[in-house]
């Protein structure tokens, strides 16, 4: 996924990394969870079509520390599985350079 970075008057990138975080309250009952996430590669530079979308990757991310039948709240690090490189289907996101991201 693209990072959306802001850039200064002279083109040089303003800011950190993204970083991409989720809260859960969770209680398990049996098997330990995990958090299926997929990733889309979304086509909507033209408005006057319709945009279009492709999934490029799919992920199962453990939540930890889930004791069985017992609340617990969680926070679970999506960063490095969103921000990785997956390889876009659309012309524009696959010349984007490493270090020019939109």
């Amino acid at each position: 996924m693209p990072e959306f970075v802001w850039f200064d008057s002279s083109g040089d990138p303003v800011g950190s990394t993204p970083e991409y975080t989720v809260q859960l309250d969770v209680r398990r009952l049996g098997e330990p969870p995990v958090i299926r996430l997929t990733l889309f590669d979304v086509n909507d530079t033209d408005p006057t079509v319709e945009p279009s979308s492709v999934a490029i990757h799919e992920a199962e991310i453990p939540v930890p520390g889930t004791p069985e039948d017992e609340w617990t709240t969680v926070y679970i690090d999506l960063t490095d599985v969103i921000n990785a490189r997956y390889g876009g289907v659309h012309e524009k996101t696959r010349k984007l350079p490493a270090g020019r991201r939109c």
